[in-house]
């Protein structure tokens, strides 16, 4: 299940996932794309490359909300 692993972060910290992701897509959307839009093959590298972001900042994210009580807020997250 090695495959899968990036699955079970990313659903571990979907809140995380679903809020980071609409700043960091808007982000490379207003400077990366050119004003004339971008080709299929540049936004599947786009799109790629801001996965790996996301699961990079996933991982870290679980694994400080693995270190807090079980009570803790960050938890909801």
């Amino acid at each position: 299940l090695r495959w899968a692993k990036p699955m079970f972060v990313f659903s571990q910290t979907a809140l995380l996932f679903y809020l980071a992701h609409l700043y960091l897509y808007a982000g490379m959307g207003l400077t990366i794309a050119p004003a004339s839009g971008t080709s299929f093959g540049w936004m599947y590298a786009y799109w790629a490359g801001g996965l790996v972001v996301l699961y990079l900042l996933c991982v870290r994210y679980r694994k400080f909300k693995q270190g807090t009580a079980a009570n803790s807020v960050w938890r909801f997250f």
